[in-house]
């Protein structure tokens, strides 16, 4: 199973986005928008990337068998960062 690609554009001040819809098709990506904020604060936020000084999201993976217990600590808001289940 390839891996799947999403592109989130934030803000409605990135200029126009050309692709290419047949290879964005086979290669699974997804491009969703998303507006939130003010023009200042996305310059300041891709300053602070920059400046690496955005930590990355934490990513876990657990074995499909302790879906339940995820979805318990999803619930009660322990989880941070995300979680991917081993198939």
């Amino acid at each position: 199973m390839k891996p799947e690609i999403t592109f989130l554009l934030e803000n409605a001040a990135w200029p126009a986005l050309l692709v290419d819809a047949a290879s964005t098709i086979l290669r699974a990506i997804t491009i969703q928008g998303s507006h939130v904020g003010s023009v200042a604060e996305l310059i300041a936020v891709v300053a602070l990337a920059r400046e690496r000084k955005i930590k990355p999201i934490p990513i876990q993976t657990r074995p499909l068998a302790e879906v339940s217990r995820t979805l318990d600590e999803l619930k009660a808001g322990s989880v941070i960062g995300r979680v991917a289940a081993q198939v």
